[in-house]
């Protein structure tokens, strides 16, 4: 299986280029709704979730950055899981970006991230790491951080024909960073996060039930 990761962090810096370039012509094309990065996104954080991320950081004229499918993504990601639970002394993770959500300046865009965690279940549940995640709904810890901006959740997902370890692990983490958004809704970026792991594990196909909450504990 071909790994994405070099493949994201060069579509990134290439895309970074041609959006500097544009911004300072003033050229830039706009993007169409029906463009693969906007469905990727949407995909990934739902349609809802991707207007109100767009709402937050500059409305019509944000750019959606997707460097791969949400399928592909997944494909991959499947593949590393049963691999990494299968050598429980390799932690190498490979993290993606796949939905970048930007406005006109660097400081205001909502910026997503997955990954295979190097943290256990068990792990964030006792001892020092107790104290940065906190238990949000069974088999789901939370980890905020810049007054609520940004969000890294810690969920189960037992890949299909990966080991059982996996699933605690091996867990899957994801963060929504929502930089340049304040003034607005303050739970954004936790909202994106549940979205964005209820959605990865489907795509993933886990096979472990885990029932996420419409939104964490104490923000209603």
């Amino acid at each position: 299986m071909t790994n994405i990761a070099p493949l994201l962090k060069v579509s990134a810096l290439v895309t970074a280029g041609v959006f500097a370039l544009a911004a300072c012509t003033g050229n830039e094309p706009a993007q169409s709704e029906s463009s693969p990065e906007l469905n990727t996104c949407r995909e990934l954080l739902g349609r809802d979730g991707v207007d109100a991320a767009r709402q937050a950081v500059g409305g019509d004229e944000v750019r959606a950055e997707a460097p791969v499918s949400a399928r592909k993504l997944a494909e991959t990601m499947a593949e590393e899981a049963r691999a990494r639970a299968a050598d429980d002394e390799d932690l190498s993770r490979d993290s993606y970006e796949p939905c970048r959500l930007s406005g006109r300046t660097a400081d205001t865009q909502v910026v997503t991230r997955v990954k295979w965690s190097v943290l256990t279940m068990n792990s964030v549940s006792e001892g020092k790491l107790a104290g940065q995640w906190r238990q949000a709904a069974k088999d789901l810890y939370v980890h905020e951080a810049d007054g609520g901006k940004r969000v890294g959740l810690l969920v189960t997902c037992q890949v299909p024909k990966a080991p059982a370890s996996q699933r605690e692990g091996v867990p899957l983490e994801v963060e929504v960073s929502g930089a340049g958004t304040a003034g607005g809704d303050a739970r954004l970026s936790a909202r994106l996060a549940l979205s964005l792991a209820g959605n990865l594990r489907g795509l993933l196909g886990c096979t472990d039930p885990v029932t996420l909450p419409t939104a964490l504990p104490g923000q209603g």
